[in-house]
């Protein structure tokens, strides 16, 4: 992994995401409090990310510096769905509904449509 940084993997990578993944991995926790925690922590997720993302587009002189799409987000978009069918309680169930919707706003149509509205179906 260290061969590639900053080519196939952004530094967001092994600064952030790295390191929050293992404790999904480490810990054994339900589905349910797996949600919780990333409820409790996307939007510092979504900062770290797009904050990344915001100084790339600057530095690649992007007229679109105020939206950024994050394609970071897509890997947190896995671990979230791979999550939502063994959920059990009903407010983890909603508590995942607000986080696809919080990152829904970061995430670009195409992704939305094949990844998040499967799993928007499938809890409605």
């Amino acid at each position: 992994l260290d061969l590639q940084r900053d080519k196939a993997f952004p530094e967001y990578f092994y600064s952030f995401l790295n390191d929050y993944f293992k404790i999904f991995s480490t810990y054994p926790r339900s589905p349910d409090e797996k949600i919780y925690k990333l409820k409790k922590d996307i939007y510092n997720i979504i900062d770290v990310i797009t904050t990344y993302e915001k100084q790339l587009s600057v530095n690649e002189s992007s007229n679109n510096k105020e939206n950024v799409i994050s394609e970071g987000l897509v890997i947190v978009v896995s671990l979230l769905t791979s999550l939502l069918r063994a959920l059990k309680h009903c407010s983890a169930k909603l508590n995942a509904l607000d986080v696809l919707k919080i990152m829904a706003c970061y995430l670009s149509p195409d992704v939305i449509l094949d990844r998040l509205l499967p799993y928007l179906v499938y809890l409605a």
